[in-house]
């Protein structure tokens, strides 16, 4: 967290800039995700989203005063040094492209109310999605990344948003409660949402794709504690034979036809993405270990 003081300005006091992603409140959050659809989408320089983004974090209030051209000049200059805090956000990629750094796995928006109602999210780390869930959200995110559109962003919230189920407060204390407040994914309910998230701001609904980026990133290149192990899920992702076809981001409808005959599939898809994604993890390992074996063997 970087620590900003004007001694000049003692109502100013101390104030913070987030360092990152994980350091926003979700205000914070949607502010940067709606400055930087809008910086990817060519509507503002780079410079002017890091400008707007600190003055939004320092809740700098504006000025009715009329400023000489050496006071507006210094202001100006004063704002876009302040702006280069915001640089710890991103890393520059090969084509010298500014990409945010989506290192972070909770869910920044636990839940938001386009109109009246609230709408509540993943878990952190979507403990609590089930397959076929997190099937339909990453095939949105995947043709949001070839195709953008807000009707794709609006689609991707309204499957990873619902409301809260009845009587949540007493569901919890009942057997079989699996700890998701969420009402069940219903695929068939998913465009009365859509609906609904018309009312959401861009920085809401580009949110929540940057945070489903950053589960995709973490999934694909951490090491995960798990039953007294420690699995290695990037294994799932190695090219090296045709079971990466079936693995995240590639082709997760065909894991799910392999996980169940069709007369099953909906059954398959209330798996818990979890397990799935072990399951999944275990089969990679066997087929890494016998492919092991037979070069030993080989030899």
């Amino acid at each position: 967290m970087h620590t900003v003081e004007i001694p000049e300005n003692k109502d100013f006091g101390l104030r913070y800039v987030p360092e990152n992603l994980a350091e926003c409140t979700d205000e914070q959050y949607m502010v940067l995700c709606g400055l930087l659809y809008r910086y990817q989408s060519a509507q503002i320089s780079y410079e002017t989203l890091c400008v707007q983004a600190v003055h939004s974090f320092l809740d700098l209030l504006p000025s009715s005063k009329e400023l000489l051209n050496d006071e507006a000049e210094n202001k100006w200059g004063n704002m876009y040094q302040l702006g280069e805090l915001v640089e710890s956000f991103f890393t520059t990629n090969e084509e010298g492209q500014k990409v945010i750094v989506m290192d972070f796995g909770h869910n920044p928006i636990k839940r938001f109310r386009p109109l009246w109602r609230w709408y509540y999210g993943p878990a952190d780390y979507n403990f609590n999605l089930t397959f076929g869930e997190y099937v339909d959200a990453l095939r949105v995110f995947s043709q949001f990344s070839v195709t953008p559109s807000i009707d794709l962003l609006r689609t991707l919230a309204a499957i990873l948003y619902r409301q809260k189920k009845p009587f949540c407060g007493l569901r919890r204390y009942l057997p079989g409660y699996d700890g998701d407040k969420r009402k069940k994914y219903n695929v068939h309910t998913v465009s009365f949402r859509e609906k609904t998230f018309k009312y959401a701001p861009i920085g809401f609904l580009y949110g929540v794709y940057i945070a489903f980026g950053a589960f995709q990133k973490f999934i694909s290149t951490s090491v995960i504690p798990w039953g007294g192990r420690e699995l290695d899920l990037s294994i799932l992702y190695k090219d090296d034979d045709n079971f990466a076809e079936a693995v995240p981001g590639r082709g997760m409808d065909s894991v799910l036809t392999s996980l169940a005959d069709a007369a099953d599939i909906e059954n398959a898809r209330k798996l818990s993405l979890w397990d799935v994604l072990m399951r999944l993890y275990d089969l990679k390992k066997q087929d890494m270990d016998r492919k092991l074996n037979e070069k030993k063997n080989e030899k």
